[in-house]
């Protein structure tokens, strides 16, 4: 048996972390929500590789807008990017989009649309009483090509 340590280890632990959205739960966005409070515990240097703790600020906009997506047809799954800020992952029939955290009130994201151009907007202001008009529209729009 192999023992899994430092580098190693720490691959495979994101490894389990970006697979277990696999595991069955009530549905995605709980496990995303669960996943968000996990990162919250989390120290610097959680990749063994020198990432800085997770934005704290930032995991708490990223719960936040996991509330006002909930009305649109996608399951987001949440991780980290290397520099320790939020972002969903979003896995769709025809597409696949990110939406990422730069702070605790910005955000970007990319966003394949089917049958259109990939929407992208960098540096959006998020207040939190509801989605940006932006990210509305694109989901929006993304939910019509699912209804067609």
């Amino acid at each position: 048996m192999h023992i899994l340590d430092g580098p190693d280890y720490a691959r495979a632990a994101m490894f389990m972390v970006c697979a277990n959205h696999q595991v069955a739960t009530p549905t995605r966005s709980v496990s995303a929500l669960q996943r968000l409070r996990t990162f919250s515990g989390w120290a610097a240097n959680w990749d063994a590789e020198g990432a800085p703790a997770p934005d704290q600020e930032a995991i708490e906009a990223a719960a936040n807008m996991l509330g006002h997506l909930r009305s649109f047809p996608i399951e987001p799954i949440a991780t980290l990017d290397a520099l320790g800020r939020p972002m969903f992952l979003l896995h769709y029939t025809g597409g696949e989009g990110e939406i990422s955290f730069t702070s605790g009130d910005t955000f970007e994201f990319v966003i394949d649309v089917p049958g259109d151009d990939s929407e992208v907007e960098t540096e959006l202001h998020f207040d939190k009483s509801g989605l940006p008009e932006k990210l509305e529209a694109v989901l929006s729009k993304l939910r019509a090509t699912f209804t067609e």
